[in-house]
């Protein structure tokens, strides 16, 4: 697999990028429809226009609190950004959530008082949320959407090679366990197909990009080595009764139990 590469379709490639682009925007221009989106937009263009006014007057006289608000200058709600989010979800929308930030469970645990700030915007609490209100399955989607964007489909094309294919690196002495590992880019860490056919993922999975090498003439095929390192142990140790039960197709995990 190293050696003679894995085929992407470059038109498929094409279709991705538009595709995950869209969606995003699509998604974007949902959660800008809020009405309490907008209202923090708005509030902090009023607080930089105050800093505009602080600046009119004489410098010994400027509140150095208000010239901080510099930092609202052509401000625009980033839905990536957890100190937005917990603005967003948890002072505007008034939601909450069992999830804590790392800082958050360190508090807890002290005893010490938790603040918004401690408060988790990561996936378990959109997940926690999905049911309470309904911005919280499209701020979902669209971290899932631009994750998958960000780390598969957008690096994509610098993945292949001069012929057209991609060469992941694999080392059979890269993990600890003994599993193959893989890097440049890790070929067994592209999420697996979704199973449902109503969501962007289902007809835009990364693994869809992927194509045979040999053409319309080739498949793609997946093998599940089923107890691979037994099977080995049986050959090599050529004992009686672990050679035995697999000729007799017995569970051996089983077997070997009883």
């Amino acid at each position: 697999l190293e050696t003679n590469g894995v085929r992407i379709d470059p038109k498929r490639l094409e279709e991705f990028k538009q595709a995950y682009e869209n969606r995003m925007k699509e998604i974007e221009e949902k959660l800008r429809q809020y009405p309490e989106v907008i209202q923090i937009e708005r509030e902090k263009h009023e607080l930089y226009k105050l800093r505009q006014l602080e600046m009119k007057k004489p410098k010994e006289e400027r509140n150095p609190e208000i010239l901080k608000y510099n930092k609202y200058k052509n401000f625009k709600f980033n839905f990536s950004s957890p100190h937005h989010l917990r603005e967003l979800l948890f002072e505007k929308l008034g939601l909450d959530t069992p999830y804590l930030t790392a800082k958050g469970e360190e508090k807890k645990m002290l005893g010490q008082e938790i603040t918004i700030q401690d408060l988790s915007t990561g996936s378990e609490t959109l997940e926690y949320l999905k049911d309470k209100h309904p911005i919280a399955k499209y701020l979902a989607e669209w971290r899932r959407v631009e994750k998958l964007y960000g780390t598969y489909i957008k690096p994509a094309e610098s993945w292949i090679g001069v012929d057209g294919r991609v060469h992941g690196t694999y080392s059979p002495t890269g993990t600890v366990t003994g599993r193959l590992a893989s890097e440049n880019p890790n070929m067994q860490n592209i999420p697996r197909k979704v199973n449902d056919p109503d969501s962007f993922e289902w007809k835009y999975g990364p693994k869809r990009m992927f194509v045979s090498r040999f053409g319309d003439q080739g498949i793609i095929l997946q093998f599940d080595y089923s107890q691979l390192e037994l099977r080995v142990a049986a050959i090599f140790s050529n004992d009686p009764a672990l050679v035995q039960a697999y000729n007799e197709g017995k569970d051996v995990h089983r077997y070997v139990a009883s």
